[in-house]
């Protein structure tokens, strides 16, 4: 009963995912006056407080009870989407994106935390692997909801459907109780919280082959935000409207498959540095398909090119784990992917408004061109260094 009220409240999450931070909120953002460089900060306020919160999310959980947080997170995002309906400027929206970010940045390692807690270690990976594809799943039709709510209603009643799908998930996790353990406190120890919390990102960076991989984490997340908050601006100058904007999260959405394919490729290539080429590859042709977005004049063209640009993203997410699983140390695994989360939410805290000020200053082409230039940059480190190394340390292990 715990895991079908996860996965319920997983699903109607997942309805109203993509409309906070996807292709909704940049055209949502014009309606109420902001302009492109505007919509840049507001993205980035959004992605930073959801770092912020990210970074403390797992501690709080092991501290306070995941259920609690969970449902303190999602308390939140009811009270942003109220604020966002009552915006009239893009302004008033501040406070809503905030609470949001750190609605989103506390959700999702707390809610992947309380998953391994009430599954046995027999289901666990089944359990992972339902809600994601729930949650990718609903991926498919949650802009295309709000795209049509919006453009049939209007935006305050798209928010309201969200607040009411968020409501459903908090219904879901109050029916939960959770066994906390002993080292469980309603006492707020600020020193216990950053300590512990940095102390899983730091023992990361001891590791070398981690540390090139953070990097290219960084880089290539910085690259790809730049201009993904943009496309539906895009689109909006081509003259889409709101239900075909929420078109582009369901394309995002439609390659939920494609991991899949990525896996069974990634299990078949037992040469690390084939993987890394494969890796390379795939990313690179990413970024170089960007560029094709500025010369496209029509809205099913777009979203086809947005579903191959997904598309290699998918296709690489399997490979890229299993080279980063091979080159980091079992104990240190999760304090890797915990590092890695917030490294790639920080690359993208700052690329939607230095996107925008480019776009700003410059042109469409040009904002586009540096993305592609910064995305195959940040490659380098793990095209050429990540192998020798990782050859290396399988080497001493056997």
């Amino acid at each position: 009963m715990k895991l079908k009220s996860i996965y319920v409240a997983a699903t109607a999450t997942g309805i109203n995912n993509l409309i906070i931070p996807g292709p909704l909120l940049a055209v949502y953002l014009l309606s109420v006056g902001a302009e492109v460089e505007q919509i840049g900060t507001v993205i980035s306020l959004l992605i930073i407080t959801g770092t912020v919160a990210s970074f403390f999310g797992s501690t709080l959980g092991d501290i306070y009870g995941r259920r609690n947080i969970l449902i303190t997170a999602l308390f939140l995002d009811i009270a942003g989407s109220l604020t966002l309906m009552a915006s009239t400027t893009w302004i008033q929206t501040l406070p809503a994106v905030i609470l949001k970010g750190a609605a989103a940045g506390l959700f999702n390692p707390v809610l992947s935390a309380l998953i391994a807690v009430l599954s046995p270690s027999k289901e666990r990976g089944r359990a992972f692997g339902t809600v994601q594809t729930i949650r990718r799943g609903t991926f498919m039709v949650g802009p295309a909801i709000g795209g049509i709510l919006a453009h049939e209603y209007g935006y305050t009643i798209m928010w309201l459907g969200v607040a009411l799908s968020t409501l459903v998930s908090l219904l879901c996790f109050f029916s939960i109780h959770e066994k906390l353990s002993q080292e469980t406190t309603t006492t707020l120890d600020h020193r216990k919280i950053l300590r512990e919390s940095y102390a899983r990102i730091a023992t990361t960076f001891q590791h070398p082959i981690a540390k090139l991989l953070l990097l290219t984490t960084f880089g290539s997340t910085f690259a790809f935000s730049l201009i993904e908050p943009y496309v539906s601006v895009h689109a909006k100058n081509i003259g889409a409207n709101p239900a075909q904007i929420g078109l582009i999260g369901t394309a995002v959405g439609a390659t939920f498959f494609l991991n899949y394919i990525g896996g069974k490729a990634s299990d078949h290539i037992l040469s690390p540095r084939r993987k890394v080429i494969l890796v390379s590859a795939l990313i690179g042709f990413r970024f170089m398909t960007i560029m094709c977005i500025p010369l496209i004049d029509s809205m099913y063209l777009l979203i086809s090119v947005w579903f191959i640009v997904y598309s290699y993203d998918a296709l690489a997410f399997a490979p890229w784990n299993a080279v980063a699983s091979q080159a980091v140390d079992p104990s240190a695994m999760a304090t890797y992917f915990g590092a890695a989360a917030t490294i790639g939410a920080l690359g993208m805290s700052f690329g939607p408004q230095v996107g925008g000020l480019i776009w700003g200053l410059g042109s469409e082409v040009l904002l586009y061109s540096i993305a592609m230039a910064i995305g195959l940059v940040a490659l380098i480190p793990y095209f050429v260094f990540v192998p020798p190394l990782l050859v290396k340390r399988l080497s001493h292990e056997s």
